[in-house]
């Protein structure tokens, strides 16, 4: 699928990149992120040291699912502090 910005959308701000700078993400319905694909995030997460994992939805919402997740990633070795939990948000 491609992604075409809406009208009232801002310009990209592009600047020269530092690892810190970098956020994975993921806007998908939790029962999608399988052992498999949280395996695979924490090995991209370790290989790019300084980045971090965006998770954005409506169930992000609830603390129980936040908390879920950070114990998951934890078992993997990532710092909690690396993945950041966005509840959906409208379009605009």
């Amino acid at each position: 699928m491609v992604y075409e910005a809406p009208d009232y959308a801002p310009e990209p701000i592009i600047r020269e990149s530092r690892a810190n700078d970098i956020v994975f993400g993921s806007f998908n319905r939790p029962h999608k992120i399988v052992p498999g694909v949280v395996d695979a995030w924490s090995r991209l997460l370790r290989d790019v040291p300084e980045s971090r994992l965006l998770l954005k939805g409506s169930s992000f919402a609830s603390g129980d699912v936040c908390a879920n997740f950070r114990q998951r990633f934890a078992a993997c070795g990532i710092d909690k502090d690396r993945i950041e939990f966005r509840p959906a948000s409208p379009h605009r």
